[in-house]
């Protein structure tokens, strides 16, 4: 081969090699987007190189015209080069993007790898990288939209947010899977994160959008109500109300809201009025579904502060820590603690590098072996009931991380829906499933020291790479076994029984939100979501009686990207009868796409109905929507 040939393959084959090796710094390899920037920066160096690997090879490179040729062009490249490196004239919308995905993601990798002992610094590396994460994400989703849309001109106004959403499209009934006999049809879209429907005894429908979401905090809570004709109404919206409102219950002609904090009743004249307040709900969970006893009295599931009974790390990220640094799970009756503590960095960027937390106590604060923790009302992981009026609040249950749906069956039995341990935090608990529970009065349901009745302490809670979980208890009640389990992660939400025989009667129905992972743990091996199951409890027999047909999967969006990005079903809420047992209407929260952390769309709430094949039109009428 002819040396100047030689020499020039050398050259533009290290050229290339250089280019590529510029990204192998970059946190993971969907970051490594082409970059013009780097292009020129990799034409740079090949240019240098070729000057500089002339000089050292003359001696095989005899011809000096070819020579002085190969000088000259090299500096035009050099300079072309460095110019457009410095003027960045050529680069345009996507082209800048893509060159700063893998420089945000060089901030990553550093920031998250890097070994920091100063809490001050690694708190500043944490947030570099929910910046530079938050960055990413939205420059990805610019890149398509402006490549599938074009670019925007100052006249456009669309919100950042529902740009950096991910495309969903509209609800289809005919994306929904119902058992044969059965027909889906949409009632309502254009939601903002809808989690409760009910009905009031003239057939009414009311909607509550939760004004609060993981990613998105900022919605303003609304109750919707939507009259049999289809006329719909805002009857009340943001304060007093308290996001996330995550039920609403009519009983005996008076609306009760379940809501952060608070138990209220909206009166007939849309006035907001608390009936218990202080709620422990300031944490991870909240106060949930509310349902009468045969007693009367309204009952309610009260979720805990935290994952596992440990205020740590994982309570900074999730956002409450540090306006309520005091705030710490509260066990429903007295209990004695063995004395384990937990060691975190210092989050506050205080004096100490590292601080050591006991369980129910606020951050960074412990306390010795033996040491009791008084039980109060207002307890967390508890089922709580009350008079109608609000009064006589009592702990009825406790020891349940999250029990988000509580319903009496028509049986008089009192069930709850229980959300599992978390791989996360001080205290990681992982492989945990999620549960219904029969619940009787002063019984214990083993959190924080058992799962599914099971001691923590068992391998198969054990996550990889952490520490095993040991108990904080010094000693433990009598604790109850699980009616059923469901897989893990699945995010089982509230339930409902039917009054009518299209349905069979007097069977259980429940909704599921589907996993949230990585942000809660590995992902489970089907996603549990998406879905109304139907529960003999007499046989516990389960099926799916809702749920989304998988050739929808594919049609036009990312079902690799997540599975809530559908026509069909998304994240299920609440499942509610109609007063005559012939309808089953569903809340669907919309879609929520998890990567490095939640981002949900709001407008993409959706309350479904399912009614027998035969039946007439239903009211309010179909297809109604809240966008104008």
């Amino acid at each position: 081969m002819n040396m100047y040939v030689r020499f020039g393959a050398m050259i533009a084959t290290s050229t290339v090699v250089m280019f590529v090796l510029m990204y192998l710094n970059t946190y993971q390899w969907s970051h490594a987007t082409f970059s013009e920037t780097r292009t020129y920066m990799a034409l740079l160096m090949g240019a240098t190189m070729a000057a500089i690997m002339l000089g050292f090879m003359t001696h095989m490179l005899k011809d000096w015209r070819v020579n002085i040729g190969i000088l000259v062009g090299s500096v035009a490249v050099f300079v072309l080069s460095l110019w457009l490196v410095r003027s960045q004239r050529t680069v345009e919308d996507v082209s800048y993007m893509n060159a700063m995905i893998p420089h945000h993601s060089i901030a990553i990798m550093t920031s998250e790898r890097a070994e920091l002992s100063d809490p001050r610094v690694r708190k500043l590396a944490d947030n570099i990288i929910k910046a530079q994460r938050r960055e990413i994400a939205e420059m990805q989703v610019l890149v398509e939209d402006i490549q599938t849309n074009g670019t925007q001109t100052a006249a456009h106004k669309s919100a950042t947010k529902r740009v950096m959403a991910p495309k969903v499209p509209p609800p289809d009934a005919s994306a929904v899977k119902v058992p044969d006999g059965f027909r889906a049809e949409v009632v309502v879209s254009g939601l903002t994160y809808p989690t409760s429907v009910e009905f009031d005894d003239i057939g009414t429908m009311y909607i509550a959008e939760a004004g609060y979401s993981y990613g998105d905090p900022a919605p303003k809570p609304r109750i919707l109500s939507v009259a049999p004709d289809g006329t719909i109404e805002t009857l009340v919206e943001g304060a007093p109300l308290v996001g996330p409102i995550n039920d609403l219950l009519w009983y005996d002609g008076v609306m009760y809201v379940s809501h952060r904090g608070k138990i209220s009743v909206l009166e007939k004249d849309k006035k907001v009025r608390d009936l218990v307040t202080g709620l422990p709900s300031d944490g991870d969970h909240h106060n949930n579904q509310m349902t009468v006893g045969p007693d009367g009295m309204i009952y309610f599931g009260q979720g805990t502060a935290t994952n596992s009974g440990v205020v740590g790390e994982d309570s900074y990220k999730m956002g409450w820590l540090p306006d309520h640094r005091q705030f710490h799970d509260v066990p429903g009756h007295d209990i004695k603690l063995n004395g384990h503590t937990y060691e975190t960095p210092n989050l506050f960027g205080e004096d100490k590098l590292t601080v050591v937390t006991s369980p129910f106590h606020p951050f960074a604060e412990s306390s010795p072996e033996g040491t009791v923790v008084t039980g109060q009302t207002k307890a967390s992981g508890t089922i709580l009931r009350m008079k109608r009026d609000g009064s006589n609040l009592e702990v009825y249950a406790w020891g349940l991380r999250n029990p988000y749906g509580v319903m009496w069956s028509p049986q008089g039995v009192l069930y709850a829906t229980e959300n599992g341990f978390d791989d996360r935090g001080s205290r990681p608990i992982a492989n945990d499933q999620e549960d219904i529970y029969v619940i009787k009065k002063d019984a214990w349901y083993g959190w924080p020291d058992y799962a599914m009745g099971i001691p923590v302490t068992d391998e198969r809670f054990h996550a990889k790479g952490k520490a095993k979980p040991q108990f904080v208890m010094a000693t433990h009640p009598a604790v109850e076994q699980p009616l059923l389990n469901f897989p893990k992660h699945s995010a089982i939400t509230k339930a409902d029984f039917s009054t009518g025989d299209p349905f069979g009667k007097g069977q259980m129905f429940v909704a599921f939100f589907g996993h949230m992972s990585p942000m809660t743990g590995e992902a489970p091996e089907e996603h549990g979501g998406h879905r109304v199951v139907k529960i003999d409890v007499a046989t516990k027999k389960i099926e799916t009686f809702l749920g989304k047909k998988e050739s929808h999967g594919e049609q036009g969006h990312h079902e690799e990207q997540d599975e809530s990005v559908s026509p069909g079903p998304r994240r299920l809420m609440d499942v509610r009868f109609s007063s005559d047992g012939q309808a089953m209407y569903i809340a669907d929260f919309g879609s929520m796409v998890v990567k490095d952390k939640p981002v949900p769309v709001p407008g993409t709430g959706v309350i479904w109905r399912v009614v027998p094949q035969a039946s007439p039109p239903a009211s309010p009428p179909a297809n109604l929507s809240v966008r104008q």
